[in-house]
């Protein structure tokens, strides 16, 4: 396995997979996708009854895709996931996927 050193510049493209018995932490790189998909994706997590911590979705400065992430740890209580259910019914309309 290629062992990838991983810095504060670009920890935003990894993500921890696993941590041996010694220590090591084994890094990959996180799942990309493009800017729509990358938005889309928040919202349908966003919505999961069972999701607590808010995901973002930002656009990594090493490979130049979109990855998603968490929010500083905001939590979602109700009202937030009703205001982001309201937020991806005026995203579809805006691109498209309601007419």
């Amino acid at each position: 396995m290629e062992r990838t050193e991983v810095t504060p510049y670009n920890r935003e493209h990894y993500k921890v997979e696993s941590v041996d018995k010694s220590g090591f932490y084994t890094y990959v790189p996180k799942k990309a996708y493009s800017e729509l998909q990358a938005q889309q994706m928040c919202f349908f997590i966003n919505m999961k009854p069972e999701t607590i911590h808010k995901i973002v979705c930002y656009k990594c400065k090493i490979c130049g895709q979109w990855h998603l992430g968490h929010h500083s740890g905001k939590v979602m209580d109700n009202e937030e996931k009703e205001k982001v259910k309201r937020q991806y019914q005026k995203w579809k309309v805006v691109h498209g996927f309601i007419k």
